[in-house]
């Protein structure tokens, strides 16, 4: 397999197949022949690729299998872009990373289940061309800890370059796809010779930094995912505390008090029932559990208010994990 970038303007996947008599032929899938894209950037194209890479099991089918993947929306896909700072003397090298996280329908072939298993094969390009995994990349991809973001890496193998990661515990039916791009964007006026050490930091630095964007992004759009063991702790009590408190604001004989709740829970106190507030208290607690669970535990602002309507009409970006944290953790999708 294949996949030939032509910067803005298309994505084409090529396909060698073999049968046992030895003969072989080709197919060229377009990345992009049904989506309408709305951007020009190089990382929405990538994103389209591979996503119609999951959506055809790796390309082993000539179409989308709908009994697995009924279309795009149901895939969970986080972007990230790390480059150069433009002083630098490494001047204009971007790293491009993509992750989609899937899982099978419960209308999937049998056929179709050994293709999601708990391993995951990293596609590489340099320069809009596919190519073997660097050895600084593959050393970044196994430096993330992993675990902050609920992933276990069980182990990892570089045989012919080709980095395959195994993930530990991934649930039954889930499946991991990444894909990097490294490429020049802009050519420095003088061209400078860098030492390869300096070269191979440079690389690892961009590659781990896009990758833990990419999972920022992947965690931010999609609540409950990639929440840590702590996380998932705390959040199995919110059921319990929220029909506790739930009881209280119903029993309560003070009728301004009630008004007052149901009031700053966005309710109306005509004719409510009590599933209804245990049911927009706990999801207003997983809410902030969650939050907290993305914020850097190093410069972790103030909770905020469980009722502050505010809190769940805007979101901030998150800054990078830094590593030493949370090591205690579990894929939760």
């Amino acid at each position: 397999m294949r996949i030939l970038m032509i910067p803005k303007l298309a994505i084409e996947i090529g396909i060698d197949h073999g049968d046992p008599s030895g003969s072989r032929y080709e197919d060229i899938i377009q990345a992009i022949q049904c989506v309408s894209l709305s951007s020009d950037s190089n990382i929405e194209y990538l994103k389209s690729g591979l996503e119609d890479y999951v959506l055809k099991h790796n390309h082993r089918l000539h179409n989308i299998c709908h009994s697995c993947f009924p279309d795009r929306e149901h895939l969970k896909v986080g972007t990230g872009v790390a480059c150069c700072s433009k002083s630098g003397r490494n001047a204009g090298q971007v790293l491009e990373a993509v992750i989609i996280i899937s899982q099978l329908s419960k209308s999937t072939s049998p056929s179709c289940i050994p293709v999601c298993c708990g391993k995951t094969e990293v596609l590489y390009y340099k320069d809009f061309s596919p190519c073997l995994i660097s050895r600084p990349s593959l050393n970044a991809l196994t430096s993330i800890d992993w675990k902050s973001y609920g992933l276990t890496l069980r182990s990892y193998s570089d045989e012919n370059s080709d980095a395959l990661l195994e993930w530990e515990n991934l649930p039954l039916g889930f499946h991991i796809d990444i894909v990097l791009h490294r490429y020049q964007k802009q050519y420095p006026s003088a061209i400078v010779m860098l030492p390869a050490n300096q070269k191979d930091t440079t690389e690892r630095s961009l590659t781990r930094k896009a990758v833990k964007l990419a999972l920022d992004n992947l965690k931010e759009k999609n609540a409950g995912v990639l929440l840590t063991a702590q996380t998932l702790k705390i959040r199995s009590y919110a059921p319990d505390l929220a029909r506790t408190l739930a009881g209280l604001i119903l029993s309560s004989n003070d009728s301004n008090f009630q008004g007052e709740c149901l009031s700053l829970l966005g309710l109306q106190p005509q004719k409510i029932k009590s599933e209804a507030v245990e049911n927009c208290i706990k999801e207003r607690l997983l809410s902030v559990i969650d939050l907290n669970d993305r914020k850097p535990q190093r410069n972790q602002e103030a909770t905020p208010y469980l009722f502050d309507d505010r809190f769940y009409k805007e979101h901030n970006c998150l800054d990078d994990y830094e590593e030493g944290e949370e090591a205690d953790s579990s894929l939760y999708l």
